[in-house]
């Protein structure tokens, strides 16, 4: 759904875009507010880890946060660098 929201937003971007060239149409803000959203959602896509199958390294321990992740309806089990804060969501074995 993610992925079409940005084509979707990215066509409309470039129409928008190229009737502000042409002249055609006084639409500055309509083109920020679709540049606003297209931003967020990529950020959003690359800011948020995707779901692993396999475990991480020695150095990342379970924090003992679990969830069903929305997307795939897997349970996920939370690890997190205690050094470096960094955290790697992981699809629960049991389940696969």
């Amino acid at each position: 759904m993610r992925k079409a929201m940005i084509w979707i937003i990215g066509i409309l971007l470039t129409i928008t875009v190229l009737a502000i060239i042409a002249g055609t149409a006084q639409l500055f803000g309509f083109a920020l507010v679709l540049a606003i959203l297209m931003s967020g959602l990529v950020f959003e896509q690359f800011r948020y880890a995707r779901l692993r199958s396999e475990m991480p390294d020695r150095r990342f321990k379970p924090n003992g946060e679990r969830f069903i992740d929305p997307e795939t309806g897997k349970p996920v089990t939370v690890y997190h660098d205690p050094a470096t804060g960094e955290r790697v969501y992981v699809a629960d074995r049991s389940d696969q």
